[in-house]
């Protein structure tokens, strides 16, 4: 399985501070990083996953996974950091450790 098998890759990236429309990229947005959010008892886990783009870090929360894919896709995107979203969609997704 390839992260463009997902229904939802690319995340899709919203600007909450203006419009709260689906910002289209101009440029190349980049992968800062990704980590998986659990707390026991509490909100259910999710992915967050960073993305630099037009200067600024924003913030994609995933959270319609069972926490084993959101681990799956945590570890998937480790070494990617720096690319461009668009190159990311053939990576495959790898078990967690």
């Amino acid at each position: 399985m390839r992260l463009r098998d997902l229904d939802w890759w690319p995340p899709p990236l919203s600007d909450s501070y203006h419009s709260g429309h689906p910002a289209t990229p101009p440029e190349p947005a980049k992968l800062k990083g990704s980590k998986v959010y659990s707390a026991i008892g509490g909100d259910p886990a999710y992915l967050a996953i960073i993305i630099h783009y037009r200067g600024r870090d924003w913030r994609i929360a995933i959270s319609n996974q069972p926490v084993p894919m959101l681990r799956r896709i945590e570890a998937s995107l480790r070494g990617h950091e720096g690319e461009p979203l668009a190159d990311l969609a053939d990576v495959v997704l790898v078990e967690a450790v």
